[in-house]
């Protein structure tokens, strides 16, 4: 999926105004999987129209952001690079820093949204469960990490995504 989150930060609590996707779901659907090259050729399509999208909805231009995030990994590197190089070009053409974000801890994060980070307690345990990566880690503050544990291959986001399928 190629997914646009826009986000502001305000006293010290982070807000998401908008998340839009557009899903390759249908797309991938028909090869029981996702197929590396066709989502990377589906992100290059869908990128753009997505951030407009997201900024109509939330009725901002380019002159209210103030950065980029960009997931930089891990993940499908040829779907990445899109996502990268959207940002990198976003970043030239309108002057603003780009952010990389870690995959895996963008889904630890996330779960803070809404929140203050002074109201959550560390230490933490976090719990990744998200196609091929499902990992256990020890949270003692925010932006620091230790892997507990994590599988060897991806049956946990397997079985997520065969329970997914036989219920339609």
């Amino acid at each position: 999926d190629t997914s646009i989150g826009i986000v502001s930060y305000k006293s010290g609590v982070f807000h998401v105004l908008e998340n839009l996707t557009a899903s390759q779901v249908l797309l991938h659907r028909k090869y029981g999987g996702v197929v590396p090259e066709v989502a990377a050729r589906e992100h290059a399509l869908t990128i753009l129209p997505t951030i407009t999208a997201a900024l109509q909805r939330v009725k901002m231009d380019w002159s209210t952001i103030d950065r980029i995030a960009v997931t930089g990994g891990p993940g499908l590197q040829t779907a990445l690079l899109v996502g990268v190089e959207a940002a990198r070009t976003m970043s030239w053409l309108h002057a603003l820093p780009v952010v990389r974000v870690n995959h895996i801890e963008g889904h630890v994060v996330s779960s803070l949204a809404g929140k203050s980070v002074r109201d959550v307690s560390f230490p933490a345990v976090a719990l990744v469960v998200s196609g091929g990566h499902t990992e256990l880690m020890s949270v003692p503050r925010l932006g620091t990490y230790k892997l507990i544990g994590k599988t060897i291959d991806d049956a946990v986001g397997e079985a997520f995504d065969k329970t997914a399928k036989v219920l339609g």
